[in-house]
């Protein structure tokens, strides 16, 4: 440390140093000359002696610095200056480059962050890849949840698995301390569920397996965000009760901010203590487990068939057709499609990076090739390669430091936009902004990258001389200069052909008619709480209040409840089978669901054939079904109306003994998904004769007030009872919107991506072919001399680009064909049009010939007198 000290301290006292220096070897030299001169040597001779016996000053001095370590921080010094003016001295060479690494690395890592919550796993607990879902699977490879003695099976019987959970997410009713009741996202699970998936609470405890078993006290344990925003974070409610589905839960804990496991659950209740999850049969269970340290997946898959054998000697009732099925739980609990805009979204930053990284690098090349002669002459001249390489590489390391100065704020400017675009459209994502942390991670991650860039034809070039090979020319820059044109225009045109054909899938989802009509349309989620709705002729009640005050709200035209809408991102599949036309015991699978007499004029759904349902059909009435004009084609082909089918309390199969429901009705195919379904088979029952605890009001207004129609909905919902739950209150229209929300996002992303992109391939080309232009002043004004017209000179630096851009971008056109069949394919099943590779082609190939074109007339403006003296 003192040493280190020491050389500051003399560093910055250069000029004290060097005087001191220069006084002791002066009074050495003194000293020895007296000495000489007292043998009686004269004065002359007395001084040759006298540096004779020192030796050479200069040296000295020199190796004085060096084990002060002077001469190697001077050393750095003089090449920094060096460097400094080097890139002074090149003002236009120096913008092009600093500029195009500012922008490569600052938009990658500003797209980059910006989709980090939609390209991330974002699961809310501790390794998610040790963790396998445990479901059973139907024999035409359907899965479907297990009950709680299969739980408890599994675990018993599989070494492997070192702990074994479950959880059946729910929407659970909740009494504020006002009275009102009002309905939030929960589970029932199992007491080891927080310790399976390796979390702990907040504040407060997790369940025992005392809390797990039937009869035990009721208990919950609630999100950070229910602790906040409906108990007000008051530490002394902890323990105390607040009323769950109409019975007092003691508040046990408090889990940390962020875990909402399952997505969007606020309450978790223990499924142990009720009886209906005792029952083997009773499949409503999603199984989590945890491998065991020397376990595996294959080998949790390779045990399936002997938990199934036990299971079924267990329980002779069970469905001999079930298999245990464990499937990864990443899979499980993220979206379908969410690799696939994950690679697809990390795959266009990666290549946006490497275009820009690769116009920095061919740049970086050119200036080493315009500075071999350079280079040659001070090789030749004694300056050791080792010499050359400190200077060139610290000439690199101020360029990239100049390049963090633009980076960042380029970062930050695409960041921004792009955060608050993914917030506007997924909310449900968590998205924090990075800390201070990561972009301590980023700088001298980015700063490696961009050395790594400048340094890499400098250290070839070392190697180079270093072997004493022979160091290159300006020349044969051709063939590098057409690989860069052609790869840049093949990947820009790539990028821009999928964002196009991205985008136009997406116009073509939302252009698309889905079988109802949404405008004027306004939804809200009502939920009958079980301990005072109990009885069905008590949600009859209720519902039939509920819609007569409704249709007495001003600009109400229909009102009608169903048990969802198509959007609501949930249905209910059952086996259905059509009389003695179809074998009951190969069902065909259909949604159903149930509604009252004006749900389909209230959506806008056309009434194919017969009528839709009246008051006669209500609980004591025949049962009776409206069925969707695909269902009637699958099961009878014509004439559906008077015909019977039965329905199946699942999607398996459908009992010879169930009821038949008479067709009286026969009406359009929706979609059940929105914009991004397909129409499906759909049956509909009357909600008299099926009366659930929860319902979805539909209704249609008059006029174009829907605001108003909102703000007084709940009231009049809450008229008719208020032990009503009333929840998301929102027009259909939202709805819809939200179906479509990450294909639209995942289309404006890559629109922004290909547009970066195409910006840096244009930037890209014009300043490699500026330095190229600038290298050929020489030749372009001895042409000129000899007659050459401007025309000519303008043809031959646009031909330099013609043929490269061609091939590039025909390559690129085919990729982005092929990527827009897949993500068309695998994201939303929806078809492409071909037409967009070529118009990315054309915009593509219109950009570069653009970008061409600037140096081309820079370099026939110039005079020839001037140009014939470049170079």
């Amino acid at each position: 440390m003192r040493r280190w000290l020491t050389r500051c301290r003399t560093l910055i006292q250069r000029s004290r140093h060097r005087e001191d220096l220069d006084n002791e070897i002066r009074f050495h030299l003194e000293m020895e000359t007296e000495k000489l001169i007292r043998t009686g040597v004269d004065v002359a001779e007395a001084k040759r002696r006298a540096r004779l016996v020192f030796g050479g000053v200069d040296r000295f001095k020199e190796e004085v610095r060096e084990v002060d370590g002077i001469s190697r921080v001077e050393a750095l010094v003089t090449d920094v200056r060096y460097a400094l003016r080097r890139l002074v001295g090149q003002p236009f060479h120096t913008a092009l480059l600093i500029g195009a690494l500012g922008a490569t690395v600052g938009s990658s890592i500003g797209i980059g962050l910006a989709t980090l919550p939609i390209v991330s796993l974002d699961l809310p607990f501790h390794d998610p890849a040790g963790l396998v879902a445990l479901r059973q699977r139907t024999p035409d490879g359907r899965y479907l949840p297990v009950s709680l003695p299969d739980l408890h099976v599994w675990g018993e019987s599989d070494p492997g698995l070192a702990g074994v959970a479950g959880y059946d997410p729910a929407l659970v009713s909740v009494r504020d301390d006002s009275g009102t009741r009002f309905r939030v996202g929960g589970a029932e699970v199992t007491a080891n569920l927080f310790d399976v998936l390796g979390v702990s609470p907040l504040l407060g405890r997790a369940f025992t397996p005392e809390d797990d078993i039937p009869g035990a006290i009721a208990q919950a344990v609630v999100s950070n965000r229910f602790w906040v925003e409906r108990l007000g974070a008051d530490a002394s409610r902890l323990g105390q009760d607040i009323e769950i589905g109409g019975e007092p839960h003691a508040v046990i804990g408090v889990m940390k901010p962020g875990f909402n496991f399952p997505s969007g659950a606020d309450i978790w209740v223990s499924a142990g203590r009720l009886e209906s999850y005792q029952d083997p049969l009773n499949f409503d269970l999603i199984g989590v487990a945890r491998y065991a340290p020397q376990s595996s997946f294959e080998a949790i898959v390779a045990a399936a068939p002997a938990i199934g054998e036990r299971l079924r000697t267990a329980y002779p009732g069970r469905d001999p057709g079930l298999s245990p099925a464990p499937t990864p739980f990443v899979q499980l609990v993220l979206p379908p499609a969410t690799a696939t805009v994950s690679w697809l979204l990390v795959g266009g930053v990666v290549i946006l990076l490497l275009i820009g990284l690769s116009t920095c690098l061919h740049l970086a090349v050119l200036r080493h090739r315009a500075r071999s002669y350079e280079l040659a002459t001070r090789l030749r001249l004694g300056a050791t390669p080792d010499r050359v390489l400190r200077q060139l590489v610290t000439e690199g390391t101020v360029t990239a430091a100049l390049a963090l100065t633009i980076m960042f704020p380029i970062a930050w400017a695409l960041y921004v936009p792009l955060l608050e675009l993914a917030r506007s459209e997924m909310p449900e994502l968590t998205h924090a902004a990075p800390g201070i942390g990561m972009y301590v991670i980023m700088l001298p991650l980015s700063y490696a990258l961009l050395l790594a860039t400048l340094t890499t034809p400098t250290v070839m070039w070392w190697m180079g001389a270093s072997g004493r090979r022979a160091v290159g020319t300006a020349r044969g820059d051709g063939p590098t200069r057409s690989l860069f044109v052609g790869s840049q225009v093949a990947v820009a045109v790539a990028l821009l052909s999928t964002a196009l054909g991205a985008t136009s899938i997406f116009l073509r989802l939302t252009a698309t008619d889905p079988g109802f009509r949404n405008e004027g349309v306004v939804t809200a989620l009502l939920s009958f709480p079980s301990d005072v709705f109990s009885e069905r002729d008590a949600r009859r009640a209720v519902v039939s209040s509920v819609l007569e005050r409704i249709q007495a709200l001003p600009n109400v035209e229909y009102a009608a409840v169903t048990l969802r809408t198509p959007v609501s991102g949930a249905r209910i599949e059952y086996a259905v089978a059509g009389e003695s036309q179809l074998d009951v015991s190969a069902p065909i699978v259909a949604v159903f669901n149930a509604a009252s007499s004006d749900l389909y004029k209230a959506l806008g759904i056309p009434l194919l054939a017969g009528r839709t349902f009246n008051g006669a059909d209500d609980g004591s009435g025949e049962p009776v079904a409206i069925v969707s004009q695909r269902l009637a084609d699958e099961l009878w082909g014509s004439d559906p109306i008077g015909r019977t089918l039965r329905l199946g309390n699942d999607r398996n199969s459908v009992e010879p003994g169930a009821p038949d429901h008479r067709v009286v009705g026969v009406v359009g195919d929706i979609t059940h998904e929105g914009y991004l379904g397909r129409p499906t088979p759909a049956v509909w029952v009357p909600y008299a004769q099926f009366p659930a605890y929860y319902a979805t009001v539909v209704l249609r207004s008059a006029s174009a007030d829907v605001p108003g129609v909102i703000q007084a909905l709940p009231d009049a919902l809450r008229g008719a009872s208020p032990e009503i739950v009333v929840d998301r209150v929102t027009p259909l229209t939202a709805l819809l919107r939200d179906s479509v929300a990450r294909p639209r996002l995942l289309a404006r992303i890559m629109g922004t991506l290909a547009f970066t992109a195409l910006l840096m391939t244009l930037m890209g080309t014009y300043a490699v072919l500026a330095w190229w232009v600038s290298r050929r002043q020489r030749e372009v004004g001895i042409r000129r001399a000899l007659g050459s017209t401007a025309g000519r000179t303008v043809a031959w630096v646009l031909g330099s680009v013609a043929r490269p851009a061609l091939l590039g971008g025909a390559f690129g056109a085919a990729v982005g064909w092929g990527a827009q069949r897949w993500l068309a394919g695998t994201i939303t099943g929806a078809g492409v049009d071909p037409v967009w590779p070529v118009v990315a082609l054309l915009l593509v190939l219109c950009g570069t010939g653009a970008a061409a074109l600037g140096p081309a007339l820079r370099l026939i403006r110039e005079p020839i007198r001037r140009a014939l003296g470049a170079g």
